[in-house]
């Protein structure tokens, strides 16, 4: 007898989990990769001392212990080594070991610009020049009891990957990081979501090299941008879908064939009028990824149905010929002719740090002239104030 469908999001992660211990193995959670770049460096520990161990050059595959050097180059201004972690632990240790180094005179003091990306690095929830991995795996997959809150080591035989090495870890970790990093992006306009992360935290490394409010307002923006970018990548997850309409992330509903800017909803509806939305389809072709954008212009009852009624939406982009955005009521038409079923979620505000004050949130030459907000101030007040 099949199981009943899942009513809260509590349940479904219990069934999810439940079905990886039935099959006594990992289930895939998300069909994208998890990390936006590949590993410059591995970072674990022997004895207790936290090592290193390059994935290219001439160190390539030899461990060698964390020392000063390490920390300065690999966190230096312009250094770009994408460092990934066997723990959090390990982390914290090399962490410990910069935190060590003596200030210098310098001004900007570059001793103290290294700490400064370290401690973002730690701290920020998404962050792109630091992997975490088991908290990657975590994320690619469900896993199964055993296997709940486990090292990284024993997810080898449940993933098929090379045996660990003690002599010579570098294989099964290399093949660790292509598990991570398999999978199909989902692009929103030219870039993924992952990509406005490493921009971000780019922004992050260059303004720690002064600290100060400027460090702190671009550190906020960044974290953000990440968690902005993040909620994208699982609202556009094939895999997560049923997990989204859960948690409403996204709503599902059918375009009707008379009308297809008129779309029945078949499940929990919390878009609000005026959402600009982003609309995909339920079941996306792997090797195409359809999207399209519109406006919720309201909700009307038809025939004792819930719809939503959408409209094209005012283009942000005024390089664009167009001035109005069709590509979402298309879509729909699309979906409409085959019986198909569409998926609205609230259009992801993606963008880097470094341009988070520039961009369509912060600016009303953006808004639409006839939704500002504006104040009529009596005359009397402006001659007082004259």
């Amino acid at each position: 007898m099949p199981a009943a469908p899942a009513r809260t999001v509590t349940e479904y992660d219990s069934a999810m989990r439940e079905r990886a211990d039935e099959k006594g193995a990992p289930i895939p959670r998300m069909s994208q990769p998890v990390a936006g770049a590949t590993p410059g460096t591995f970072l674990f520990a022997r004895n207790g001392v936290p090592h290193l161990m390059d994935t290219a050059g001439p160190a390539a595959g030899i461990p060698r212990p964390f020392n000063d050097a390490d920390a300065m180059t690999i966190l230096g201004g312009t250094e770009e080594t994408t460092v990934w972690a066997v723990n959090r632990t390990v982390v914290t240790k090399a962490s410990t070991i910069a935190n060590r180094i003596p200030a210098t005179d310098q001004r900007p003091d570059p001793v103290a610009a290294m700490r400064r990306r370290f401690t973002h690095l730690i701290r920020a929830e998404r962050t792109a020049r630091l992997v975490v991995i088991p908290e990657l795996i975590h994320e690619k997959y469900w896993a199964p009891t055993s296997l709940a809150g486990a090292p990284v080591k024993p997810w080898a035989s449940a993933l098929n990957l090379p045996a660990p090495d003690a002599r010579d870890p570098l294989p099964f970790f290399t093949a660790l990081a292509a598990v991570l990093l398999d999978g199909t992006s989902r692009t929103i306009g030219r870039s993924s979501p992952l990509s406005f992360i490493t921009t971000s935290e780019r922004a992050v490394m260059k303004a720690a090299e002064w600290g100060g409010m400027a460090f702190q307002a671009t550190q906020l923006a960044a974290a953000e941008a990440a968690d902005d970018a993040w909620t994208a990548m699982q609202r556009l997850d094939p895999l997560l879908t049923e997990r989204n309409l859960l948690t409403g992330l996204c709503s599902a509903g059918r375009p009707r064939r008379d009308d297809p800017a008129l779309v029945r909803v078949t499940g929990q509806a919390r878009l609000r009028v005026d959402d600009d939305l982003l609309i995909t389809d339920i079941q996306p072709d792997d090797d195409r990824f359809r999207h399209g954008f519109a406006r919720l212009a309201g909700y009307r009852m038809i025939d004792g149905d819930l719809h939503a009624q959408v409209e094209p939406v005012e283009q942000t982009d005024r390089r664009r010929a167009n001035t109005v955005d069709t590509s979402g009521v298309a879509l729909l038409a699309g979906l409409a002719a085959n019986g198909g079923t569409a998926l609205l979620s609230a259009k992801p505000y993606l963008r880097s740090a470094s341009k988070a004050y520039f961009g369509p949130r912060w600016s009303a030459g953006r808004v639409p002239t006839e939704r500002r907000v504006t104040r009529d101030v009596p005359l009397d007040v402006l001659l007082a104030g004259a």
